[in-house]
């Protein structure tokens, strides 16, 4: 979700270079992932929404899900960390008995299409989801908290800040707040000191925008 991917063919596309281990000056230094879709033998072009920011997933040392742990705990158990070799590789079924988790043959493109289902499937979530939900869920979420769309838009790689309009919707907290804004008693004003006074029987029906 981090990297906002835009569905299944980059997924399938993703290569294990594509992802870099790094580090923030200085002795505290805090590690992080960065993505950058690299051109390579097998990738001639870059997608057509190159992103302004690398995508950044940083530590969380007191998570056991951080992503940098989870990074680590993957190369660990992978047979290969070639950069040009696939990012998903296919599980190793014997691999109590045969060392790694992984196999060297990646996880094919229909295998890959099916993750986001069985994922949201065993977390009980309601609704349809796709490879293409994690993009959604990365671009509503940074909306919801107040990210400015033009910053959401950089590191997305969308070029067009209209076409966020498409992955952002109202959530059920956000429709209950605006609720209670129309809800509560209005204050009244005293004559001669709203800022907005209207007086719409002083409203010529020409200067009314259809």
């Amino acid at each position: 979700m981090h990297l906002g991917l835009r569905g299944r063919q980059e997924h399938v596309t993703m290569l294990w270079g594509d992802l870099e281990l790094r580090k923030t000056n200085g002795t505290d230094g805090r590690q992080y992932l960065e993505f950058t879709e690299r051109a390579t033998k097998t990738r001639k072009g870059l997608n057509d929404e190159p992103r302004m920011f690398k995508p950044k997933l940083w530590e969380e040392k007191d998570d056991p899900h951080c992503p940098v742990k989870m990074y680590l705990l993957y190369k660990e158990n992978r047979p290969t960390v070639d950069p040009e070799s696939r990012f998903y590789l296919q599980v190793n079924r014997y691999w109590q008995t045969k060392g790694n988790w992984f196999n060297t043959c990646p996880m094919g493109k229909d295998s890959l299409g099916t993750i986001a289902k069985a994922l949201s499937e065993s977390a009980d979530f309601s609704g349809k989801h796709t490879n293409h939900s994690g993009r959604k869920t990365f671009i509503s979420n940074l909306l919801d908290k107040g990210v400015p769309p033009r910053e959401v838009a950089q590191i997305s790689g969308h070029k067009n800040l209209q076409s966020l309009n498409h992955y952002h919707s109202l959530s059920i907290e956000r429709q209950q707040e605006l609720s209670e804004i129309l809800h509560a008693p209005q204050k009244k004003d005293t004559p001669g000191t709203s800022e907005t006074n209207f007086r719409t029987d002083e409203i010529d029906d020409s200067e009314l925008v259809n």
